[in-house]
């Protein structure tokens, strides 16, 4: 048994060699970062990321034993939780506006083809200001929106379904982005009055799609037009 801030587990002394080397040794790691033009993510999207991991967790005996979320704030605050209930019914009452969270999930899974169990990690980040962190690749005075997740493992079948499971998550935010960018690409060409009054109608309906997208605003909205929660 263990307490809010300890895990015990039972582990035979003839498995405690490999126990350990399971959880500090030999892994494998996938990597994928996407670049949105635009993002309007609500708070929902985000607590289904671990919701669509633990629909995959649960054909394996597998225990959660590491949550960390941080929250980056425009005025430069970080919060952080540190457990599933927290996660999942996160609420605060700042003035600012959030432009970035860090998920970070970690699990001990049985495999069929283990005896012990073995760590596996998953990290989602998700920012509409990708500027409030030293992303690789990305000057520091760059606002712009990003979407990234990283996955340890040691079963590879697990990590590229787990790949798979993420990269059908986000794509329905890539779907967002695709009206985002026609959105941007129309405003851009109706400032140089290099379009017609049909372009303008087009502009409008645009729109009209991303009020909807980014009026669907829960607890917590990630935005890369910086409109305030």
């Amino acid at each position: 048994m263990g307490t809010d801030k300890e895990l015990t587990i039972s582990v035979e002394k003839s498995v405690l060699k490999d126990f350990v080397t399971s959880l500090l040794g030999q892994r494998r790691t996938i990597e994928q970062v996407f670049d949105p033009t635009t993002l309007f993510v609500d708070y929902n999207w985000i607590t289904n990321i671990l919701d669509v991991l633990e629909q995959r967790m649960s054909q394996h005996e597998c225990l959660l034993h590491s949550l960390q979320c941080k929250y980056y704030y425009s005025n430069g605050r970080i919060s952080s939780v540190h457990d599933k209930n927290s996660f999942m019914s996160f609420s605060d009452n700042l003035m600012a506006e959030t432009v970035g969270i860090d998920l970070s999930v970690s699990y001990l899974i049985t495999f069929p083809t283990t005896s012990i169990p073995e760590n596996q990690t998953v990290r989602a980040q998700v920012f509409s200001d990708a500027s409030v962190k030293n992303f690789v690749g990305r000057s520091s005075g760059r606002k712009a929106p990003l979407l990234s997740y990283h996955i340890e493992f040691t079963n590879i079948t697990w990590g590229e379904d787990i790949a798979s499971i993420l990269n059908r998550h986000f794509e329905k935010l890539l779907a967002t982005d695709t009206i985002g960018k026609l959105y941007c690409f129309l405003k851009e060409k109706l400032r140089s009055a290099t379009v017609v009054l049909g372009a303008m109608a087009v502009l409008l309906v645009g729109s009209l799609v991303m009020l909807m997208v980014s009026g669907s605003q829960n607890a917590i909205t990630i935005n890369a037009e910086n409109v305030a929660v």
